[in-house]
């Protein structure tokens, strides 16, 4: 794991608060904000693999998180996390064909 989970718990209220309901999505919260978190990692190698599992977990913490607490927000579904791994796929492929 590449983030701890303060770091996680953090993400998860930045995109809570971020939120606005019809005009933005929470996964996509999520997903801009791990990203920006991991980018702050310049001196760490991670894979593809890892941002995946980075945002699954924050997914995962998400859902729970807002079960545990009662919160009235839409869960995040299994199609976001399968869109997630099919986004990240894409780009790999795009750039290894411009690697090649």
């Amino acid at each position: 794991m590449l983030l701890s989970d303060e770091e996680h718990l953090t993400i998860i209220l930045s995109a809570i608060r971020d939120y606005t309901p019809g005009e933005t999505d929470i996964a996509i919260l999520i997903v801009e904000k791990v990203s920006n978190q991991l980018s702050g990692l310049v001196n760490q190698q991670f894979s593809t693999q890892d941002i995946y599992d980075e945002v699954v977990e924050c997914f995962d913490f998400y859902n729970d998180f807002i079960k545990e607490k009662n919160i009235d927000l839409k869960f995040i579904n299994d199609d976001v996390y399968e869109l997630v791994l099919m986004y990240l796929n894409m780009i790999v492929e795009e750039y290894n064909e411009m690697d090649a």
